[in-house]
């Protein structure tokens, strides 16, 4: 039995107060943050789904598959631009005019033509021939009328020769800011035959002729006109021991006495030559993207 039922009723009161004020914030709280949950404050950022749709991942997938076999897509991508001319495994036919530079007594013009094959795009071999008309300048009729001497000479006739051709330097230029000019540096090295034949100091006397053996060297250019055409130079220097008329020549000596005195020296014919020069096939393809 209580002492004092009073008190103890007032205290009651008290707990019960407290428990319902506790229970009111519990469910409060739970409810807000239901709402906050569902329905975002306005101005806010809506949550991303996390999903896609599988209505949008086939197409997506069809995109990237077409993507990467569509090799259009790098054509307007150009890091170093590709070589304007190709000449691996194409013929090339160039004819040429040429003439002599370094002997002032005697001029020779050159006509032929070379027959290359290009085994890379830097590496051709060839067949050359070659055909020579001499002239001979005012300093021999100078030499003849002042010092009356007659010089010895001789006169080339044909030459045949085989060629390789090395291309070290590639480049390009612009021609007045209008247009883009390709070119490359050549070196040409080669063996072959020339065929020679004295001019006699007497018109009357007999003559011979001299078959050499003639290794040349060389380098030059090439500008690139069209797809299937160029134009090109070279300087070589073509090297033989060519045999000339002994100056003790007696009259009526027969020709082979002559040749068998002949005197026999080094010679060297620079010759600068000019040509256009054409490709076949006249088309060629890149095997590589650009």
């Amino acid at each position: 039995m209580l002492s004092n039922p009073g008190k103890y009723a007032k205290h009651k009161g008290f707990w019960a107060a407290w428990a319902a004020a506790l229970l009111l914030l519990t469910s409060g709280g739970s409810a807000f943050a239901e709402r906050a949950t569902e329905d975002p404050a306005p101005g806010g950022d809506a949550p991303l789904p996390t999903t896609t749709p599988a209505g949008d991942a086939a197409p997506a997938a069809g995109r990237v598959a077409s993507t990467k076999d569509d090799k259009s897509q790098w054509k307007d991508i150009l890091v170093i631009p590709r070589k304007a001319f190709l000449k691996q495994r194409r013929l090339e036919l160039a004819p040429y005019f040429g003439v002599t530079m370094n002997d002032a007594l005697i001029r020779h013009y050159a006509f032929g033509g070379q027959l290359n094959y290009w085994v890379t795009d830097v590496l051709g071999v060839g067949l050359e021939g070659t055909y020579f008309r001499k002239d001979l300048t005012d300093g021999t009729v100078l030499i003849q009328s002042q010092y009356f001497r007659i010089p010895t000479l001789n006169q080339l006739h044909f030459g045949a020769f085989l060629n390789f051709q090395y291309v070290p330097v590639y480049g390009k230029f612009t021609f007045f800011n209008r247009g883009i000019v390709h070119w490359e540096a050549l070196l040409d090295l080669g063996l072959g035959v020339t065929n020679t034949e004295i001019i006699p100091r007497d018109a009357s006397a007999a003559t011979f002729s001299s078959n050499n053996i003639t290794p040349l060297i060389g380098f030059g250019g090439r500008i690139f006109l069209t797809d299937f055409m160029t134009f090109y130079f070279t300087l070589r220097d073509m090297v033989s021991q060519d045999k000339f008329e002994p100056t003790s020549r007696m009259p009526n000596e027969p020709i082979g006495q002559v040749q068998a005195k002949a005197d026999g020296q080094i010679v060297n014919n620079v010759l600068l030559t000019l040509g256009l020069s054409f490709y076949v096939p006249p088309r060629f393809d890149y095997s590589t993207l650009r």
